[in-house]
């Protein structure tokens, strides 16, 4: 008992020390549909893969057994969603240029997928993003596309009696796949890089009851990002076609990672069986960089049907969604919608499907 008080005591103050030391930026929305319903209010409610995403300590506090998929879009000047899908699809310099050529207004957004397992306390998972916008005051366009596989690993610190101030913790070992292209519409430059990252996620989930939960996650903590290499081409039209020429065969990008810190709370009203949770990005940091997320859960129908509600909102984000899960025995399927008040205007829509034993 002695030596897990100590490695528990351990743990926890290496994690807490990396809260005060990283630093970073904060995401508008996150990438399921139960948690978007909530308005990101998640670390401290994810009790299935999602726990991969938000919080890996709580890998340990999961079933036996989980299956997931979840896939989705955010997009701002739906207009030109077809345009955009064909660009990441297939684009050559040619599409770019005249694509930007007809369009006023910036256009641009992101597509998700996230494919997992989980065996008792080890998740597995392979997740893919990709961020595209065109701008064309600024003659720029760039689309930038992460495949990421993530170990994950989850553990009880503390086993009190009928689980009262129960404490888990969680890491996510992380290696991601990045290809990048930028183009320069105005000098005819299109300049391509990929690389590897690695990173590492850690959480903490403490249950002081079965309706109340307290959650610090650090997501990309300690990274190793070495610069992307590639190279630069400058392009010019003959006789109809657009030709190109290697302008610089070493090129290099220097891609950045920021590290993201959050703590969370949910709090679960049996009577009514209803949910509420909240997470604040950045805690520690001013408040133009904090985003705030709240959210509620109500289950009806004998908990076959879920609605929810949730709002994020930050210096950059004014986000208001909605969201229905259907909850077979063994199965769920969710989705969500969202809309970013400020900024570019995101509309968000996200669909998720998991199997739980």
């Amino acid at each position: 008992m002695r030596r897990k008080n100590i490695h528990s005591s351990f743990v926890l103050v290496v994690f807490i020390f990396l809260l005060f030391l990283l630093n970073g930026g904060a995401r508008a929305y996150e990438l399921t549909a139960r948690s978007l319903g909530m308005g990101g209010a998640f670390s401290a409610i994810a009790d299935d893969l999602e726990a991969i995403l938000y919080n890996p300590a709580s890998i340990a506090n999961t079933g036996a057994l989980g299956l997931g998929v979840n896939t989705g879009i955010s997009i701002y000047n739906p207009e030109y969603l077809k345009e955009l899908m064909d660009l990441l699809e297939d684009s050559d310099y040619e599409d770019v240029k005249d694509f930007a050529g007809r369009i006023e207004d910036s256009a641009g957004g992101s597509t998700q997928l996230f494919v997992g397992s989980r065996i008792s306390s080890f998740g597995l998972a392979y997740r893919m993003k990709q961020d595209f916008s065109i701008n064309p005051a600024e003659d720029e366009y760039y689309s930038e596309k992460i495949n990421e596989g993530i170990l994950s690993y989850g553990k009880q610190l503390l086993d009190p009696p009928f689980e009262l101030a129960a404490l888990y913790y969680g890491v996510n070992l992380k290696y991601m796949n990045i290809e990048r292209k930028d183009y320069d519409l105005t000098d005819n430059l299109l300049a391509t890089a990929k690389g590897n990252a690695f990173s590492l996620d850690l959480g903490i989930l403490a249950k002081f009851t079965d309706n109340l939960r307290i959650a610090f996650v650090v997501e990309d903590a300690l990274a190793v990002v070495p610069d992307l290499e590639g190279e630069e081409r400058k392009y010019q039209p003959t006789g109809g076609e657009w030709d190109y020429q290697v302008i610089d065969s070493s090129y290099r990008f220097t891609k950045y990672i920021e590290s993201k810190f959050r703590l969370g709370a949910a709090l679960r009203i049996p009577i009514v069986d209803l949910t509420l949770a909240a997470d604040l990005d950045n805690f520690l940091a001013g408040e133009e960089e904090q985003v705030l997320h709240l959210g509620l859960e109500k289950n009806l129908l004998f908990n076959a049907l879920s609605i929810r509600a949730g709002k994020a909102k930050g210096a950059d984000v004014d986000l208001n969604t909605f969201g229905l899960g259907l909850n077979l025995t063994g199965f769920n399927l969710d989705l969500a919608l969202g809309k970013n008040k400020r900024g570019n205007g995101e509309i968000i829509g996200l669909l998720s499907a998991s199997m739980d034993f």
